[in-house]
């Protein structure tokens, strides 16, 4: 096992802060998603990147402030009982599976020098990694969950996910400037996971990736950002912060060249507009927010309208960048490659009778075909029942405290919208969950004192 200096780091910073910026610390190494801060030799140079990594502390601060491990799961919603569930039958399927079907089925799995091919099933060191990360996802809901107790932590957890975007937004205008300034990259030292894209720049634009290993990465973890800033921003004008990431986050996801961020953006803001409609069918009651974007998108609009009848030059670099990432993606290379993974993942799921091949077993190029080839019909019902527990109605949501949560409940929409769309495993990162617990939380049952932390916690 390999432990990087970051990672010692991070851990130190972690034991010794309070609770409150413990949260904000594991919300913000969650920006280094392609960082291997901890890897495995033994199993194949499997990596833990830093936002896993510090959801131990945080279960075991929740665990502190609740008085022991029994009075956390004591406490247990609904949603964590779904949770825990599909981590249950991920590991056993993961076990069985692979085994039960050993050399029947063909699966996608990376081999070393010819990337991700069609082989026979076997067990894999995938079993094992992507179950530790099934059982990380439920201890970072559980964690989280059990430190929202308070109307002062919803604040708390709002402006760490505000810290994320800030950071996030920060790591795409840093991409911009050492690509165009020709600066010394600094963001490529933060890429030192397997499976790095360094191809920087497309059609004459550069590739945001920020600290991710490709543009898809940094798109899928920015867009649930943009729409957490945005709603918040709609719910409650006095959010300028949150304004202001909107904003500039909205037109870094416009340039970042990403198929995932166009396709995303382009099945939620109907989503988005719909939910708005009574309150957009009358434009004399626009909300601020509202108003300035849609001036945003008029006057964009009108700019290439102006620049295309004007033939100007840089429309044909335009031209080639949207057929090259969104109108001709599927019949590109890249395109017919991952259809071959969602076919695989299909053809998977069938030859499985419904019950798939087994957690990490197989790729696929959508997050929706990845749960059903790995864990099948069980697990489809299974996180189904945990969507719908955390979607819970809302007594209020009409009220201030309730801004967070439906920013959340946004936030993870579009993050399962962007992951169905280029997810290729099953982790997709722990601040998914961070949403979900954030989605789930009923404000009118939190307490408005701030915390205290009992003393005679128990381990």
């Amino acid at each position: 096992m390999k432990i990087t200096v970051l990672a010692a780091v991070l851990l130190l910073l972690a034991l010794r802060s309070s609770t409150n910026n413990v949260m904000y610390l594991q919300l913000a190494a969650c920006l280094l998603g392609s960082f291997a801060a901890v890897t495995f030799t033994a199993l194949g140079g499997a990596a833990i990147p830093p936002g896993l990594m510090l959801v131990p502390v945080v279960f075991w601060r929740t665990v502190r402030e609740q008085g022991g491990v029994s009075a956390v799961f004591a406490r247990l919603p609904r949603s964590v009982v779904w949770l825990l569930a599909l981590a249950v039958w991920g590991a056993v399927g993961a076990v069985v599976l692979p085994r039960m079907f050993a050399g029947d089925i063909m699966v996608m799995k990376p081999t070393r020098g010819e990337g991700v091919t069609l082989v026979k099933l076997v067990p894999s060191s995938g079993n094992i990694t992507q179950t530790a990360y099934a059982i990380g996802n439920v201890v970072v809901f559980l964690a989280f969950r059990g430190l929202i107790v308070s109307k002062q932590r919803l604040v708390i957890a709002k402006k760490a996910v505000l810290l994320l975007a800030g950071l996030m937004v920060g790591a795409g205008l840093l991409n911009l400037a050492e690509y165009h300034l020709h600066l010394p990259s600094i963001l490529e030292s933060t890429r030192t996971m397997a499976g790095v894209n360094d191809m920087y720049a497309a059609s004459g634009f550069v590739r945001i990736q920020g600290t991710f290993a490709e543009a898809s990465a940094y798109a899928t973890s920015m867009v649930p950002l943009f729409a957490f800033s945005l709603n918040l921003w709609i719910h409650d004008r006095t959010e300028r912060v949150a304004a202001v990431i909107a904003i500039i986050g909205a037109l870094l996801l416009v340039i970042s060249t990403s198929g995932t961020a166009y396709a995303s953006l382009c099945l939620y803001l109907p989503l988005f507009a719909l939910r708005l409609s009574p309150r957009l069918l009358n434009f004399s009651r626009w909300p601020v927010p509202i108003a300035t974007l849609a001036g945003m998108v008029v006057t964009l609009v009108g700019l290439m309208i102006l620049a295309w009848t004007l033939e100007l030059g840089f429309t044909k670099s335009i031209d080639e960048l949207l057929e090259r990432t969104f109108f001709g993606k599927i019949d590109s290379d890249s395109g017919e490659e991952r259809g071959s993974w969602n076919m695989a993942a299909i053809m998977a799921f069938l030859h499985s009778y419904g019950f798939g091949v087994g957690l990490g077993s197989t790729y696929a190029s959508s997050y929706a075909l990845v749960i059903a080839s790995n864990l099948g019909l069980p697990g489809i019902i299974i996180y189904g029942g945990f969507l719908l527990s955390v979607y819970r109605r809302l007594k209020n949501p009409q009220a201030v405290e309730a801004s967070p949560v439906l920013a959340a409940r946004q936030c993870l929409l579009v993050n399962l919208i962007a992951s169905s769309i280029s997810g290729t495993v099953f982790n997709i990162g722990p601040q998914i969950y961070i949403y979900a617990a954030i989605a789930s939380i009923e404000p009118e049952h939190l307490a408005s004192a701030p915390v205290q932390v009992r003393k005679h916690a128990a381990a």
